[in-house]
């Protein structure tokens, strides 16, 4: 992964926040999936993200089930 800059207990909090509203909405049997990529964005690829600039970002994803 490539370093970020944020702030590192805002982070924290927003991924505790959404794990425990889907333990909350999951029940028994659910998955909570967190996972983390690299995205290079072209000038090309900024068409498909209008309000982002060409550049290397991380993309942080959740879902559950």
């Amino acid at each position: 992964m490539w370093q970020v800059k944020a702030d590192q207990s805002q982070l924290e909090q927003v991924i505790i926040n959404l794990a425990v509203n889907a333990r909350d909405a999951i029940g028994a049997g659910g998955t909570l999936t967190i996972w983390t990529s690299n995205l290079a964005l072209s000038y090309i690829g900024t068409a498909l993200h209008a309000s982002l600039l060409p550049g290397n970002y991380v993309i942080l994803e959740v879902s559950d089930t």
